[in-house]
């Protein structure tokens, strides 16, 4: 305590009529109060002084002779001095080494709330709780805090099974029970019983309305994807307008078939007609085609339209027709998705700088040899034999007679060669051979 007059509780000096130099009583004071008020401290009981305390730092002074003040002293470091102030009955400070609060009882500072506080093990009829944010009148229980953990209970000694957890939601009859998924607190997906008892997953569309994105039947456990009814095991549902696409349907293997599975597009719910994609295990082919169904849901006829082994990069058009039209098909190699087919065509809206064909260039094409040759080919005969050009042959004279691959090495290499692109080469020499040959007759003629 001060011998000038002061404060009765904290101990703060007062100012005297015409004190002279104020400002030191009153910086006095100030200090106190920033050292009381709202009483934090690093530390309590610590064997001796720090020996480089933080500026400003406060403590609770340990054993007397090693402080040299009565024990539970509060003592503060300030400007390269200790401050001490003695702590009355009922005061708390916050020591941050033991993160709780002390209380002051005359002697010594005990824990505020002690360690053995009883915890109540029963809390019901609450109005609300709020964890780390507060609870309102609609959520009773809100938690902030980036995760929940709810546990099962401990095993009990000699069960015979795993204990379980469940979370329920409940509703009255005809009421929705659901969990709602937000994004700044604005809902971005539901999932729950809606008046009936089938679960739902739902999504609001721009309006704000809810679509539903998915439905599982009870009962059944039929999934339909979309509007709808799940008529088989999953049913996705097509728009209301049925000219919009047909309904995909995914069936389950049949019992006689072998790792088999089939998807249906069907036109109408009783899936009598339409398209298949099939894969059937025991061959291992995957086919694709279109079907005509009986009543009874079994197919009637498949017309399979492309064919495709597993384990083998081939690909068969059973259902391809004969024709005596012109190839205007091509496979593309060498680009972002390889063996793209894509339609060839001759027609002049597809072309610009239009020019005569170079025949000088043209001649170079003479220069490449023909070759005999077997194929190493696994889909041709190893004893047949072959009459063509080497690719790599023809790159050299002009890259554009060649299609091009990706070499795994990097870069390209040549492939095949377009021999369609011959036929242009060879007209025009042909064209240029007739022109000659008439003119040396002409000649003849005149002579």
């Amino acid at each position: 305590m001060t011998s000038s007059p002061a404060t009765p509780s904290l101990d703060l000096p007062l100012l005297a009529p015409a004190q002279a130099r104020k400002y030191l009583t009153v910086n006095e004071a100030l200090l106190s109060l920033d050292t009381l008020t709202q009483l934090s401290v690093l530390s309590a009981d610590l064997a001796d002084r720090p020996s480089d305390p933080p500026e400003g730092s406060s403590y609770l002074s340990g054993p007397e002779s090693a402080w040299g003040v009565p024990h539970g002293t509060i003592e503060r470091w300030v400007n390269g001095a200790w401050r001490s102030t003695s702590p009355l009955p009922g005061w708390i400070a916050w020591v941050e080494s033991e993160a709780r609060h002390r209380v002051f009882s005359g002697t010594d500072w005990e824990p505020l709330l002690p360690e053995t506080a009883a915890i109540p093990d029963v809390l019901d009829n609450l109005d609300r709780l709020g964890v780390s944010t507060g609870a309102d009148t609609y959520n009773r229980l809100s938690v902030k805090s980036p995760g929940v953990l709810l546990s099962s209970p401990d095993p009990v000694s000699g069960a015979t099974s795993a204990q379980e957890i469940r979370v329920a939601v409940n509703a009255e009859t005809g009421g929705a029970a659901a969990i709602q998924f937000q994004q700044d607190y604005a809902t971005q997906a539901e999932i729950g019983v809606f008046g009936t008892e089938d679960l739902r997953i739902r999504v609001p569309d721009m309006q704000g309305d809810f679509q539903e994105a998915l439905s599982v039947t009870s009962g059944s456990g039929h999934v339909c994807v979309g509007e709808g009814a799940a008529v088989s095991r999953v049913t996705i549902a097509g728009p209301d307008d049925p000219e919009s696409g047909p309904v995909l349907r995914l069936c389950g293997k049949a019992a006689n078939q072998f790792e088999s599975g089939r998807i249906r597009f069907t036109e109408d719910a009783n899936g009598l007609t339409g398209a298949y994609i099939h894969y059937d295990g025991s061959s291992n082919f995957l086919s694709i085609g279109t079907h005509d169904y009986g009543t009874d849901g079994d197919p009637v006829h498949d017309n399979p339209g492309i064919q495709m082994i597993r384990g083998a990069s081939a690909v068969y058009f059973p259902g391809a027709t004969t024709t005596a039209q012109a190839a205007n098909a091509v496979l593309l190699t060498g680009q972002a998705r390889p063996n793209l087919l894509a339609r060839s065509t001759s027609s002049l809206r597809y072309k610009h700088d239009v020019e005569p064909l170079d025949l000088e260039k043209a001649r170079k094409l003479l220069d490449v040899a023909p070759i005999w040759y077997r194929s190493r080919c696994s889909q041709d005969d190893p004893t047949h034999s072959f009459y063509g050009f080497g690719a790599e042959d023809v790159a050299e004279v002009d890259p554009r007679l060649v299609l091009w691959s990706d070499d795994p090495n990097g870069g390209k290499r040549p492939e095949s060669v377009a021999y369609d692109r011959f036929t242009a080469i060879h007209h025009a020499l042909l064209r240029d051979l007739v022109e000659r040959v008439e003119a040396l007759e002409a000649s003849i003629q005149t002579t």
